[in-house]
């Protein structure tokens, strides 16, 4: 696997494919690993793979890492690193059904990993060391349910509630064309910025199902969101107007953290 973003190991492919015809229980995946600072653009990359790799049964055995690379061969106890012009090559990660003794060294290592408080990204503790623990929810839920909370919430202001009175417009505005005069904005950005909100509350809502979309709708709702900010700083209104943009700016934030490192 290579460190670099290109398509990995496709000059070892035809022998992998040959050797792993003889043998039934032999697995090979590609592994391309790129650095954890790379996180944030996930959801681009991973788009941009699966595009760049139009055969499904490779496609499906490509999985990238956004991890640090030098854990990747510690974690699949790879000793030996080959060079290949100014990329360095790991060996393929190639699973095999494990004999009892070997499968009896891994849970060894697993158990000191355990011990030492290491967390080995590529080792999963087999269910002999696992304790009963209480109820944990997947991040991946609580992130989904902060979507669809922002999302609602979005709708709700601007397809419900945009032409009410509400305790938290801009100065004593009754709707929202009014609250943007008093922010000394020009009418036709209410559309603008309705279009944009409602856009990226569909787009939360897509995203549970199409994960690219969740990142991009989330920073485009906290960049409003800090321009809502501004407009309520601009014209000294109470702090407890800019609450609801405030409360929407941290929703944002803990939807992209989540969805990068979840």
């Amino acid at each position: 696997m290579l460190p670099s973003g290109r398509p990995p190991l496709r000059p070892h492919r035809p022998f992998l494919n040959t050797l792993s015809k003889g043998q039934a229980a032999l697995r090979v995946y590609e592994l391309p690993t790129l650095g954890r600072r790379y996180r944030l653009m996930r959801s681009f990359i991973d788009g941009g793979m699966r595009r760049g790799i139009p055969d499904a049964p490779v496609r499906s055995a490509t999985i990238t890492l956004y991890i640090d690379e030098g854990a990747v061969p510690n974690g699949a106890g790879c000793s030996r690193v080959e060079h290949s012009d100014h990329h360095r090559a790991f060996p393929a990660a190639v699973s095999r059904r494990r004999s009892r003794s070997h499968r009896s060294r891994q849970d060894e290592r697993v158990g000191a990993n355990e011990r030492k408080g290491r967390d080995d990204p590529l080792v999963v503790p087999s269910a002999r060391h696992s304790t009963p623990s209480a109820a944990v929810i997947p991040m991946g839920s609580v992130i989904v349910l902060f979507q669809v909370v922002a999302a609602l919430g979005l709708l709700n202001v601007w397809l419900l509630r945009a032409n009410r009175r509400t305790a938290y417009r801009g100065a004593d505005a009754r709707n929202m064309r009014e609250e943007f005069r008093a922010y000394g904005l020009p009418v036709w950005m209410v559309g603008v910025v309705g279009a944009l909100k409602v856009g990226a509350a569909l787009a939360l809502i897509a995203g549970i199902w199409y994960r690219p979309l969740v990142v991009p709708a989330a920073l485009l709702i906290g960049a409003l969101m800090l321009g809502a900010l501004a407009m309520h700083f601009r014209i000294h209104d109470p702090l407890r107007k800019s609450a609801p943009a405030a409360g929407m700016l941290l929703l944002s934030f803990v939807i992209v953290v989540g969805s990068v490192y979840s």
